[in-house]
């Protein structure tokens, strides 16, 4: 209630055992969630290791990686699912949200200077996404992210960045729209890219590794 930093702050040992006995537990019941999909009960299980997740900590936010991986699955397993794939969608609507977000760095970290662990983290990151689509469909996906990134550009380079490394995992898959606001994007990149950087700021320095990881959504667009 007061904030997930601050719920950290004063319990991240216990935030660490809920997160682990709710994953466990929606493991065990991964055939009741999909046969009771719009159950409260159930959809309650969901929205909590949704928000374990979602926290800023990533020895806890990777322990579900596995779960919502393991469900997707599942639910796109079996012909008879294709009915109930629609009542999932809300929540891995939420969970490709929420991946955008734990790909955000921080204002003083570089993704293409940080350490194995934040690296492979956003790695697992982009497999998460990829489960997105399976629920969603690669142009569903794309559409939440590109109105995602109109939403909150104005919050800072870093948050494109974040964005820009989401779509080189669900671009190349999107289906080449000609209507597709995706163009729109391609056409801003090289400005972008082009941009020179002279003062050695913490803003620059975003801008700096935002340009690489434009350079590399490019790359992975190559069929647009």
């Amino acid at each position: 209630s007061q904030g997930a930093e601050n719920a950290l702050v004063a319990d991240q040992d216990g935030l660490l055992q809920i997160c682990r006995i709710y994953v466990e537990t929606g493991e065990c019941l991964v055939p009741l969630i999909m046969e009771q999909s719009t159950n409260q009960e159930v959809l309650c299980i969901l929205e909590v290791i949704l928000k374990c997740t979602d926290l800023p900590q990533q020895e806890i936010s990777s322990i579900p990686f596995e779960f919502w991986h393991r469900l997707a699955h599942e639910v796109c397993r079996l012909p008879e699912m294709d009915s109930k794939i629609d009542q999932f969608q809300s929540i891995y609507v939420q969970l490709l949200s929420v991946t955008m977000r734990r790909c955000t760095m921080n204002t003083k970290e570089d993704p293409f200077q940080a350490d194995d662990e934040v690296i492979a983290y956003r790695q697992r990151l982009l497999s998460l996404a990829e489960d997105c689509l399976e629920i969603l469909t690669p142009n569903t996906a794309l559409d939440h992210v590109l109105k995602s990134l109109q939403d909150g550009q104005r919050q800072g380079v870093h948050i494109q960045e974040a964005h820009f490394y989401c779509l080189t995992a669900i671009g190349p898959k999107a289906e080449v729209r000609n209507d597709s606001v995706l163009w729109q994007l391609i056409q801003s990149l090289p400005p972008l890219i082009s941009q020179v950087i002279q003062d050695d700021t913490i803003e620059n320095a975003i801008l700096h590794y935002t340009k690489k990881t434009a350079i590399e959504l490019l790359g992975h667009l190559w069929l647009w």
